[in-house]
């Protein structure tokens, strides 16, 4: 019952700790700490976004959301969201990552039309790319120097 009661007045506090955003995601809150996001100050974002794609639903457009007030978000989460179809979310926000995978992005970015013209205008933050990406964003027909 205080889970419940506190998740609904998430938006009236700030710098929640990790401790508080563990025990609302562990009752079965990670959309509202998803919502208020900003409402936390954690060491450990990456934690959120894992145990919220454990969630049933639709919870992924929620976290692609959350993501520009996320940070230092590690690979797993990276390659976690790729997998779930947001890559395009991935590459609006790659400011929330340390350490991104730019050859995993940039395949998973060649799947779609729309991702492909988002990839071409972002293509100069794809930098020291393996030959073997390079050969595929060829065949694409995006040229990576």
């Amino acid at each position: 019952k205080n889970i419940e009661e506190l998740s609904s007045r998430l938006g009236a506090f700030t710098g929640l700790d990790d401790e508080i955003a563990k025990k609302l995601i562990k009752g079965g809150q990670s959309l509202k700490v998803l919502l208020y996001i900003k409402s936390f100050k954690l060491t450990d974002y990456n934690f959120v976004v894992i145990e919220a794609l454990k969630e049933k639903g639709e919870i992924i457009f929620d976290i692609a959301g959350a993501l520009p007030s996320m940070k230092n978000l590690n690979s797993a989460v990276q390659s976690a969201l790729i997998k779930k179809g947001i890559a395009n979310f991935v590459l609006k926000n790659l400011k929330s990552f340390s350490g991104a995978d730019y050859d995993q992005l940039a395949k998973s970015l060649t799947a779609n039309k729309d991702a492909i013209k988002l990839l071409k205008t972002n293509l100069a933050k794809f930098t020291n790319l393996k030959p073997a990406t390079k050969a595929l964003l060829a065949k694409k027909g995006i040229v990576v120097k």
